[in-house]
């Protein structure tokens, strides 16, 4: 167990939070983990990656690229999950017959049930194509705010750590290292002198 969550915080959780604060946009991110996600679920195993990639591809820069893979691979037990449900979908769809998959073994593929189940698998895959834009449009909803509170909250936890950092004001009374200005301020002064010496040496250029 502890190995599994060793694997998901160094392949999903750290990566998750390296993109996340990266500085891209969080209506950019959700819609690349909306997307990932819901290229994921392919009744078809093993071109969900490949979707991916072209989805990337066909946005143009649109996406992020690493958020979107990402949410593909998280993705992965709800695919194996919904196959059946796409497949009975797709039935629904297309008026088709039901079918029990239960007894149908290796050898039976070559017959006439592997023809069955590679038409259901085609219903699986219309199933899927014709969800798909709602599916990505209600991530895409839900997501949105998820990630801009991410975002909003790393920026104050990282102010907090850093009061030298650029999300904090700094005037001249302040000084810009702790412990380092006397009572008079004089590394206000400092800084105001160095900046006037600097915009003169700007003029005479």
């Amino acid at each position: 167990m502890d190995k599994v969550k060793q694997w998901f915080m160094a392949k999903v959780v750290e990566p998750g939070k390296s993109y996340i604060t990266s500085g891209a946009e969080p209506k950019q991110l959700a819609l690349s983990a909306a997307v990932g996600w819901c290229c994921g679920l392919c009744p078809l195993l093993g071109v969900s990656a490949g979707l991916c990639c072209l989805a990337i591809l066909l946005a143009r820069g649109r996406l992020h690229g690493p958020m979107t893979l990402l949410a593909n691979l998280v993705s992965v037990p709800a695919e194996l999950t919904l196959i059946v449900v796409y497949m009975r979908i797709g039935e629904i769809i297309t008026g088709a017959p039901h079918q029990d998959f239960d007894r149908i073994s290796l050898s039976d593929l070559w017959g006439p049930s592997g023809k069955d189940l590679l038409k259901a698998a085609g219903r699986a895959v219309l199933a899927w194509a014709l969800t798909w834009p709602l599916l990505v449009g209600v991530l895409y909803i839900a997501l949105t705010p998820c990630f801009a509170w991410l975002q909003a909250r790393y920026l104050q936890s990282r102010g907090a750590a850093e009061p030298g950092s650029p999300t904090t004001i700094l005037d001249g009374s302040q000084p810009l290292i702790p412990g380092d200005a006397s009572t008079d301020g004089s590394v206000g002064g400092e800084v105001g002198l160095t900046s006037r010496r600097s915009g003169s040496d700007l003029k005479e250029w």
